[in-house]
């Protein structure tokens, strides 16, 4: 279980890293966009994201 974490975690990591090296003009632009929403939004659009995440870990673990 331990190793599963790290690995994802690894992941996570792998992932955000090739954001900024791939497209750092992009995401700087997208980070800007995202500072002039309003947190009630940055909120639910976070529960969003986190809640799709676990419906997929949820589905992995009993489909796959």
């Amino acid at each position: 279980m331990i190793i599963d974490i790290i690995w994802t975690i690894g992941l996570v990591f792998m992932i955000e890293g090739l954001v900024y090296l791939l497209a750092p003009r992009f995401f700087v632009s997208l980070l800007k966009q995202l500072s002039d929403l309003p947190l009630p939004t940055l909120r639910m659009t976070g529960a969003s994201v986190a809640l799709t995440g676990a419906l997929i870990l949820w589905a992995l673990q009993h489909w796959a």
